[in-house]
């Protein structure tokens, strides 16, 4: 009985750490997306309708991660468009260690019943995660950016340099919802009451592990509007969602 104790002994502890250490989680996919079309109607009064599409595709390779945004937007209300906006972000980002990571990014923005008729912003900074999870993601940055903007006419094109601050939070709500918050503001350094801000709240729920229902409400503020346009525009938006991989 001793005998087979000293064999099985030695064995049992060699096992052990094996069996109480966590399997390491799978490595992040390389490439990964997802696709949302979104439509909205309301009658009555006045008839309403608001159409939207939108796309991120991202390529993680650590210390790596580059993701590509494109979005439309069309508001009709009583058969006559009352906002058309497109948009587009391409975004690289590295990780410096830890929570600190570098970024640059160019962004353009199409917005012609607002008077911008072309907007593109280049931007670089730094970007910390204020918290990692597995629930709470929060993170902070701040970064240093050109602007140039095509206006309608009558009024003047604008160059200028500016600074960006942003925040993204997303709180996971069991297994299968998410609430997100993303918001940025961006100020002229030439002209302190030229200053535009926006902020974006979405409640997604998965449906399938490809597919999930999302509600978001966007806002785009521009302290400085084309004169004749009003300074905030609001859209409201109920999407299908397709991811993939699928989750």
């Amino acid at each position: 009985m001793r005998r087979g104790v000293r064999v099985l002994l030695p064995a049992w502890l060699a096992a052990a750490p094996v069996w109480a250490a966590d399997p390491p989680p799978p490595p992040p996919p390389g490439w990964s997306g997802e696709a949302a079309v979104s439509y909205v109607q309301s009658t009555g009064n006045s008839d309403n309708k608001t159409l939207g599409a939108g796309t991120k595709l991202r390529y993680l390779r650590e210390p790596w991660k580059t993701e590509l945004r494109a979005a439309f937007i069309r508001v009709e209300t009583n058969d006559v468009d009352s906002s058309k906006r497109s948009s587009a972000a391409l975004r690289a980002e590295r990780t410096l260690g830890g929570r600190l990571a570098a970024y640059g990014q160019a962004g353009y923005l199409r917005d012609v019943l607002a008077g911008i008729e072309g907007q593109t912003i280049l931007e670089a900074g730094l970007l910390y995660h204020l918290l990692d999870g597995p629930r709470h993601l929060l993170s902070v940055s701040g970064a240093l950016a050109y602007t140039n903007e095509r206006r309608a006419a009558p009024s003047p094109d604008l160059g200028f340099a500016a600074g960006r601050t942003a925040l993204v939070y997303k709180l996971k709500i069991g297994a299968s919802s998410e609430l997100s918050e993303e918001a940025d503001y961006l100020a002229s350094f030439e002209d302190g009451s030229d200053w535009r801000a926006n902020a974006t709240t979405s409640l997604t729920a998965s449906v399938s592990k490809v597919f999930a229902l999302k509600v978001s409400h966007q806002l785009a503020h521009l302290n400085s509007p084309v004169p004749g346009k009003e300074k905030t525009d609001t859209v409201v938006l109920a999407s299908l969602v397709a991811r993939w991989p699928a989750k």
